[in-house]
């Protein structure tokens, strides 16, 4: 189970990312509380790599989670995986090929990010410094669109008059002063861990998109003549350095000017942002630990197997060669068949016509275990293996368990006692590939 850690992890930190953005789509992205949606964005983001590893059966107990209805119809994340793992683990191989190709991917993108690093060292170098305030303002001929990085402001000045000069700087301020290349540099971050994961690209766009929202904005909030604006924003051209810093061009246009000329949103829309409580608590209640009750060691209580389980495989194993011939010929009345709902009394059932099959056929007295059948179920985290060892003794109504004779006690009789009080509870995994969350073992009559 240690190997589906990670695949685990992966998984719940996907389903957080995805939630993120669909949340925002579906609720955020058309207000104009711009910060607001900044905040929530670069927040959330944050979280989602630490949600996966709280699991609130450390503040809640299970058992108390288990008996509310709401919580039954909410899927726990690791019970999905036992299941998986149950139906068989994949080979080491295709694991090892996993985790490489994933190693790779991010190695490739750190690399890409590092790369563009060393492209914008290269751009300050060639520029020229007109400003060397708190503010660093460079003056760049080479036809690279506005931008700025850090507390750096790269423009061509040429290209604009004293009004179009004064809003372009205006805009890429407003990304300096509130330290957008934080949020830039956390959805690089985010991509480069995710980069399998679509909506962690997706969360990246909407970062950035907002970003430039909030810039149009307090530049409207100053400006005179909000169409001379959105008329630059048409003139502006040239190439984008690098993803890792912000440009004053870099969303599509048409979106941005359709959100400067929308309604202020209300600030009652601002309750929409409680919805995140309801978000936030299934997907914890995702990531509980799926609940198994403990059983005593040497009481098999018939509760635990009625209408909870199904028989997923069926094995014999048989020492004698007549023996194995008749119960196969008589398998058809077998009452353990696959695919059939296990049950205590189908256990009982299935061993009392094994004994009285065998002494039917005149074998009254054979070696222990002259027939061991196991079962494996099969439902989700909660399989268990049924091992079941059938000896017939001298007398036809009694049992022989372990060489010892029972005085005269009915096959039935006996048979339900052995499984009732002779049952041991065992948790393990099989080297066979099959995975076992509990065994009764050794039922012998």
């Amino acid at each position: 189970m240690f190997m589906y850690m990670p695949l685990e992890y992966m998984l719940k930190l996907s389903l957080c990312l995805t939630a993120t953005y669909l949340f925002y789509v579906l609720l955020l992205k058309g207000l104009t509380h711009y910060n607001w949606n900044r905040l929530f964005l670069l927040t959330c983001t944050v979280l989602s790599f630490v949600a996966p590893l709280i699991n609130i059966n450390l503040f809640v107990a299970p058992e108390k989670l288990t008996g509310v209805f709401f919580v039954n119809r909410i899927p726990a994340i690791s019970a999905a995986i036992s299941a998986n793992s149950a139906a068989g683990s994949p080979p080491f191989n295709m694991l090892l090929l996993m985790f490489c190709i994933f190693i790779a991917g991010v190695c490739v993108l750190t690399v890409r990010l590092l790369l563009q690093f060393l492209s914008l060292k290269r751009i300050q170098a060639r520029a020229e410094l007109v400003s060397n305030g708190e503010i660093k303002l460079y003056h760049l001929n080479t036809g690279i669109a506005p931008f700025s990085f850090n507390k750096g402001i790269y423009l061509d000045k040429d290209k604009y008059n004293g009004q179009e000069l004064d809003e372009v700087i205006r805009h890429e301020m407003v990304h300096v002063n509130q330290k957008h290349t934080i949020d830039v540099l956390v959805a690089e971050l985010l991509c480069i861990l995710n980069w399998y994961n679509p909506f962690a690209w997706l969360i990246k766009h909407a970062l950035k998109e907002n970003l430039e929202f909030i810039a149009d904005d307090i530049v409207l909030q100053n400006s005179q003549n909000r169409k001379s604006y959105q008329y630059l924003l048409l003139k502006v051209t040239g190439n984008i350095p690098c993803s890792i810093t912000n440009n004053l061009n870099y969303s599509s246009l048409k979106k941005r000017i359709e959100m400067m000329n929308s309604d202020k949103t209300s600030n009652r829309h601002l309750l929409k942002f409680l919805f995140i409580i309801p978000m936030v608590s299934i997907l914890l209640l995702a990531f509980r630990h799926a609940y198994e009750k403990q059983l005593p060691r040497k009481h098999a209580d018939a509760a635990l197997l009625a209408d909870e389980y199904i028989l997923e495989t069926l094995t014999y194993s048989i020492n004698d060669a007549k023996v194995e011939a008749i119960v196969k010929k008589e398998e058809a009345n077998s009452f353990l068949k696959p695919g059939d709902t296990l049950s205590l009394s189908t256990l009982k059932n299935e061993k009392e016509r094994l004994a009285e099959l065998l002494q039917k056929n005149g074998y009254a007295n054979l070696s222990a275990h002259a027939i061991t059948f196991e079962v494996d179920t099969a439902l989700g985290n909660k399989k268990f293996s049924v091992q079941v060892n059938i000896n017939v003794g001298q007398n036809k109504n009694s049992v022989h368990t372990n060489g010892s004779s029972s005085s005269k006690a009915p096959v039935t009789g006996y048979i339900e006692n052995t499984l009732q009080e002779q049952t041991t509870f065992v948790s393990e995994k099989r080297n066979t590939g099959k995975y076992i969350n509990g065994a009764y073992n050794k039922m012998n009559a």
